[in-house]
């Protein structure tokens, strides 16, 4: 089974199966432009790269998760205010997407 992490320590949403079980954890609200942590795991550990990219069709960044099938990296909120989702695809045939909702509000 297939789970997706929706806020840092937020609720947790049913999707598809796939042979690894890739999780992914971060969303959340964050004021436009700021910093917040993002990590994965439970990918493929044969150091497939994974893609993460905005609704928007942003390529946020690559990386390779580890030996534990783990990644983190730090991600920049979108400038404009809005509700957007961050996507995680392993490159690999058998890996799904995975999903986490980023609320982005204005600086006051």
């Amino acid at each position: 089974m297939k789970r997706l992490i929706v806020g840092a320590f937020g609720a947790m949403l049913l999707a598809g199966s796939a042979q690894a079980c890739e999780e992914m954890e971060g969303g959340g609200t964050f004021l436009s432009n700021s910093q917040f942590p993002v990590r994965g795991f439970s990918y493929w550990t044969d150091k497939s790269p994974v893609t993460l990219i905005w609704n928007t069709g942003e390529v946020v960044a690559q990386v390779s998760p580890d030996d534990n099938g783990e990644f983190s990296l730090t991600v920049t909120a979108p400038t404009q205010p809005g509700i957007y989702m961050l996507t995680a695809r392993q490159n690999r045939d058998d890996s799904e997407p995975v999903t986490i909702t980023v609320n982005v509000v204005p600086r006051q």
